[in-house]
């Protein structure tokens, strides 16, 4: 079932940052390529726990979908340099294991919630410049 949660997290993911149009969408959504095969998709320990999600530079049109914040196990989230609009999600805070964010140089607007803020200690490499964010990083 986990699995299955994990699955639909980047499907959703595909779906609503224009995947169709990403740049290097290879594998994505093939029925027949373990998700730890897409592009950009990194696994951990053989078991699908998706510890890494690199897609900056893509070619990402649309908005940042709470759902990645049931992928328990990421430690990075890279999606700077895109055209990700509207705002932060709060369930990204609910990623305890994140140790790198990066949403730079896309058109996220908005306040930074507050639950990105209770990460703050864990994130070692934390990048949210060049968007048009209206408040600081909560503490």
């Amino acid at each position: 079932q986990i699995q299955l949660v994990r699955l639909y997290s980047l499907v959703v993911f595909y779906h609503s940052a224009g995947g169709s149009n990403w740049n290097d969408k290879s594998n994505w959504l093939d029925a027949t390529t373990n998700m730890c095969e897409w592009s950009g998709v990194e696994c951990a320990n053989n078991e699908n726990e998706i510890t890494t999600l690199q897609a900056s530079n893509n070619n990402l049109i649309g908005k940042i979908p709470e759902e990645l914040g049931l992928l328990a196990e990421l430690t990075d989230l890279q999606l700077g340099n895109n055209g990700l609009t509207e705002k932060i999600p709060s369930q990204l805070g609910l990623l305890t294991e994140l140790d790198g964010l990066n949403l730079e140089d896309n058109t996220l607007t908005g306040a930074i919630p507050g639950d990105l803020g209770l990460l703050s200690e864990l994130l070692t490499d934390l990048r949210l410049g060049s968007n048009e964010l209206t408040e600081k990083i909560p503490s």
